[in-house]
């Protein structure tokens, strides 16, 4: 009786506030759940993988405290890589890698190798020239911005933004454009971003992506680095996250090896129960890569890295999936990049306690990687192994003298090797500089040991009369490099006998006035204990003065190498290039660590030249110090 006259009895005009209320909830589920299914059909698949982590993601139970980040920074120039790269007006019939970029042809080249894949990629460009080339092509594109860079800088800003409760403390190069953003220096990496389906001449990007370069100068420097170990000693966090390892990969092989020393030294001095996570960037070096495995990952407790890396390192180290890499179009599934990541971590981590999960195996993989190699000198002839150079001149001069060779081959030889010995005594006597003109002095006529590198400090370290006792120890005998910090550099050149003493004097003057005028026109935020802010842009009116101030002045060519402080390497033997370099040098920063890396490289097994501090200071000795201690052992302060 019920169930007849209650189902007509709903729908009854008595009910019509039931309806409307019905009406009401029914019509907003609908267009809700339309609109929703329309909106997750128009995310591309980045941002819809993107969103599902998020969801995934939850905050771990336990908070930390303290946090030290370090050790790189930058700021991230994003652009349209299609754009750039096509105004770049370079060709490229095939897309092939590089590791090293040393023009913007490579980087064509390098970007099309990993375009057509829709691989992501970083390399290191070694031109710096070639690299601000690319900034002002990047800068002027219509969609560029910039944004923070580095890993260090980025994960600090996302776990103080997430955090609150949590200290974190950023260690890396902090520069002038941070007042915008959080700032890292003024070290540019450059992201070449694409999206799937765009086109690069014959290649059709598989999957959207991203390729990075860079020229850094700070990043990987031992000082920044030893910054952020002291920041652990100090400020004792409960966890600690390094990156920037990978920028090391670009350097020399002795430098990185004695940086990776540093960075394990230090990661063994660290409380074990504080948690150690390392987050690696771009890696292409096999052997780099290597000693990053067997002499940083047993330090730590987790790792964060790209497929592409990832799937590199297990390549190298045979471990699972090592057929996945080089990665295609797409990721990687997630069940392999889980395995792949526990397997490098159960091999090569430490375990709780502290200590390896179990010994270092390290990888004797060999390279498959293809590397082009200059054609090496042409083998030597019978003539050069078997006769000496009087044996020859006797045969052309003294008809009764004969040798079982053609005429014309005997001539030949003796006009070789004449040259050959004209050379050798203009090496012995002068040394050796390369065809280039860049300025560069080979030494190697005279042991190592005997080589005499001379180091100028900077303003605030002079008096009078302070170089007698380097005068009185007869060093300039064996003079082979010199390099001044600063205005330093002026005493550099006067010891290279580029400058003389008087125009030296008067040049350092007028450099004084010019810089001391932009000086009282700063609004100073923090007063420091200098008079005006050298070395920045505020110096800017100061560098045509001191240019003009070379116009009457003489030049000669060194007669050692002479470090300059705007290149940080030996400066040309051209004299425009000498004074564009000593003028730009009052407003740019001074790179003393590419300087040391260069004096560095000079050692041969582990023997050093002599170096000698001219001043009251130690400062240059200190820094010496953190470049190499065993480069230290043969420093003497005067």
């Amino acid at each position: 009786m019920f169930s007849e006259t209650f189902v007509p009895s709903i729908f009854s005009y008595k009910h019509r506030l039931l309806h409307l209320s019905v009406l009401f909830f029914i019509v907003p589920y609908w267009y809700s759940h339309y609109n929703e299914q329309h909106r997750l059909s128009s995310y591309s698949v980045e941002t819809a993988m993107f969103l599902s982590w998020e969801r995934a993601i939850i905050k771990p139970g336990a908070m930390f405290k303290k946090a030290v980040i370090g050790f790189n920074c930058n700021v991230d120039l994003i652009v349209s890589g299609v754009r750039v790269v096509e105004a770049l007006n370079t060709t490229c019939s095939e897309g092939k890698d590089q590791e090293t970029l040393e023009s913007l042809a490579d980087l064509h080249q390098t970007f099309a190798h990993f375009f057509q894949r829709g691989a992501a990629a970083e390399r290191y460009m070694s031109s710096e020239d070639q690299f601000n080339l690319l900034v002002a092509e990047s800068e002027a594109s219509t969609r560029s911005h910039h944004h923070i860079g580095g890993n260090a800088a980025l994960m600090a800003d996302r776990i103080a933004a997430n955090f609150p409760s949590t200290e974190v403390y950023l260690v890396g190069p902090i520069g002038p454009r941070s007042s915008a953003l959080i700032h890292p220096s003024d070290e540019l990496h450059v992201i070449l971003e694409y999206k799937q389906g765009e086109i690069l001449g014959d290649w059709v990007a598989p999957s959207s992506s991203r390729f990075i370069t860079s020229h850094d100068h700070f990043s990987g420097s031992m000082v920044v680095m030893e910054m952020f170990f002291k920041a652990i000693a100090q400020f004792r966090p409960d966890l600690v996250i390094i990156t920037g390892v990978h920028l090391l990969e670009f350097q020399s092989k002795e430098m990185r090896q004695e940086k990776m020393r540093l960075i394990k030294r230090n990661l063994l001095q660290i409380n074990q129960k504080t948690p150690i996570h390392l987050e690696l960037g771009s890696l292409a070096d096999e052997v780099f890569s290597s000693d990053v495995i067997n002499k940083i990952l047993p330090y730590v407790d987790s790792l964060g890295i790209n497929e592409q890396e990832l799937t590199f390192l297990s390549h190298i180290a045979n471990g699972p999936h090592m057929e996945e890499y080089p990665v295609q179009a797409g990721t990687v599934h997630v069940h392999k990049v889980v395995e792949m990541l526990h397997w490098l971590l159960k091999t090569y981590g430490r375990d709780p306690t502290g200590q390896m999960l179990r010994p270092p195996q390290y990888l004797t993989r060999v390279s498959t990687r293809l590397i082009r190699r200059k054609p090496g000198p042409p083998e030597p002839g019978i003539l050069d192994e078997g006769v000496t150079f009087s044996d020859v001149h006797n045969v052309i001069l003294t008809p009764t003298t004969k040798l079982p060779y053609p005429e014309r081959e005997l001539r030949e030889h003796l006009e070789k090797t004449s040259t050959e010995i004209m050379k050798e005594r203009n090496r012995l006597r002068y040394g050796i500089r390369k065809k280039n003109d860049s300025g560069l002095i080979d030494f190697s006529h005279l042991p190592i040991e005997e080589h005499v590198v001379v180091l100028f400090p900077g303003q605030g370290a002079q008096f009078v009369g302070m170089g007698q006792k380097a005068s009185d120890a007869s060093i300039e005998e064996n003079l082979t490099d010199v390099a001044g910090f600063s205005v330093g550099e002026y005493s550099a050149l006067v010891a290279g006998k580029i400058l003389s003493f008087g125009d030296a004097i008067k040049i350092v003057k007028t450099r004084a006035e010019a810089m001391s005028e932009c000086g009282k026109l700063v609004k100073i935020l923090k007063r420091l204990a200098v008079s005006a802010a050298f070395h920045t842009r505020l110096m800017e009116t100061a560098v045509e003065k001191v240019a003009k101030s070379f116009q009457n002045v003489e030049m000669s060519r060194p007669v050692c190498n002479v470090y300059s402080n705007y290149t940080g390497k030996v400066m040309s033997t051209k004299k425009g290039d000498v004074r564009g370099a000593v003028a730009k040098q009052v407003n740019s920063p001074v790179r003393w660590e590419q300087i040391q890396q260069f004096l560095f490289r000079k050692h041969q097994n582990e023997v050093f030249p002599r170096f000698y501090e001219v001043g009251p200071g130690r400062q240059l000795g200190a820094m010496l110090f953190q470049t190499s201690k065993k480069m230290h052992k043969n420093y003497t302060h005067f």
